[in-house]
């Protein structure tokens, strides 16, 4: 919710350090990274609340119906089928992807239809939870993960 830590949480510190002539590893040093790190993030999350939350709120507000249903219908799926395949290439595990285009296809087409309208918006919050169910209890449970300390399976 603050932002990226390299691109702006990190920046903002070094250049309080710089800007007091602070030597690193002091105190004075210290205090100006943590004292710029929350002023950028009150700032981030000012900036958030005026411009996605007021400005935002006023422009969704003025756009016409038929604009909105249409971002509705093709651009969370989008966002969606975006994750979902990066999911993919990053999980490396076909079965949990399997697991998930399946459920994800069973509430969509079977569920949606039978249960209407109502259901329809809570499908993406079922599917999420359905998939994480059924991948944690039909995971391979032969494979074992290094633990804290277990330094012979790394």
């Amino acid at each position: 919710m603050i932002g990226n830590i390299a691109n702006k949480l990190l920046p903002s510190a070094i250049v309080a350090q710089a800007a007091i002539d602070a030597k690193p590893g002091t105190r004075r040093s210290e205090l100006a990274a943590v004292m710029a790190i929350c002023g950028a993030a009150v700032v981030h999350i000012f900036s958030l609340l005026i411009f996605v939350g007021i400005l935002g709120t006023w422009l969704v507000s003025i756009v016409p119906a038929s604009i909105t249903e249409v971002a509705q219908l093709y651009i969370f799926p989008a966002i969606i089928g975006a994750v979902i395949v990066q999911l993919a290439a990053y999980v490396k595990q076909p079965r949990i992807t399997i697991i998930a285009l399946a459920v994800g296809a069973v509430v969509q087409l079977l569920l949606v239809p039978v249960l209407g309208p109502t259901f329809r918006n809570f499908a993406t919050a079922v599917v999420v939870l359905l998939t994480m169910v059924l991948a944690w209890v039909l995971r391979n449970r032969k494979t074992r993960h290094a633990g804290p300390g277990d330094e012979t399976l790394l």
